[in-house]
């Protein structure tokens, strides 16, 4: 266990190094990491490419642990928090298996990790979640039918079927044609947002975190350290009208200048 958060805030990173040669600690993965991430934001995760994005994620995820320095989600330290089924993770590409039907996708997290209080409510917790991805329809689909867009939404699905409190997103929309990334940015928007579910992505697209984020974090060039962050204070209902807006454009040149700075700090 460690100290309580205050106020608002359900995760804090505090001074957090990580180094995945524990033999050299001079090559950093993670620099003297600080951020604080309040109940219900969506924060956007954005840097240069192999700065150590992902890495934060494992780290938040209790995938991997700091070398120094603190992680704590609601007190407990991540691989504790991760024991109570409460992070769910949403990849780049979906991790559905081929010779399962969608329901039987959703369905195959409760039958590896199964919640006594929960086994006979199986069926109606998947049932909700095709409706929630609005994919009620495809339910007896193999992903070999699906598009690409509805692969995601049910590797979105998967990973919302234990009601987690906190959803880790690397690069969902990565893998997409930019037309179907486009409509994707508020289905997730639509799905995510409106459960008041505290989300952080992973992303290499600036209109993506624009769009989706109420907070954008920017790092450094590897090691990963926070070079900024910026607010979005659009409001929550957002519509693809967004995307034509004054406000919209400065915020994602903005975000393209810290980038730059990011990129050409040698």
């Amino acid at each position: 266990m460690v100290n309580i958060l205050e106020n608002n805030s359900i995760l804090s990173i505090q001074k957090v190094d990580h180094c995945y040669d524990k033999q050299d600690t001079n090559k950093l993965s993670v620099s003297n990491l600080n951020l604080v991430i309040n109940s219900g934001e969506f924060v956007s995760i954005i840097g240069p490419s192999g700065c150590g994005k992902t890495t934060i994620l494992n780290l938040i995820a209790g995938l991997l642990s700091p070398i120094s320095g603190e992680i704590s989600i609601f007190g407990f330290t991540p691989k504790d928090f991760r024991t109570k089924k409460s992070i769910g993770m949403v990849f780049q590409s979906p991790a559905i298996l081929p010779w399962l039907t969608v329901f039987q996708n959703l369905l195959l997290p409760l039958q590896i990790n199964p919640v006594p209080s929960k086994n006979s409510q199986q069926q109606g917790i998947v049932e909700n979640i095709l409706s929630r991805i609005q994919m009620e329809p495809y339910s007896d689909f193999y992903p070999h039918q699906l598009s690409g867009g509805m692969k995601q939404r049910v590797g979105i699905g998967m990973a919302l079927v234990f009601d987690p409190k906190i959803l880790l997103l690397d690069e969902p929309l990565g893998s997409l044609d930019e037309i179907t990334r486009g409509h994707m940015r508020y289905d997730l928007i639509e799905n995510l947002r409106s459960k008041n579910k505290t989300i952080i992505m992973v992303t290499h697209s600036i209109e993506d975190a624009v769009v989706m984020s109420d907070q954008i974090i920017v790092l450094s060039k590897n090691p990963a350290t926070v070079l900024t962050q910026i607010p979005v204070k659009f409001s929550v209902n957002r519509t693809k009208d967004l995307e034509y807006r004054t406000e919209f454009i400065s915020l994602v040149n903005q975000v393209k200048k810290y980038l730059s700075v990011s990129t050409n700090d040698f």
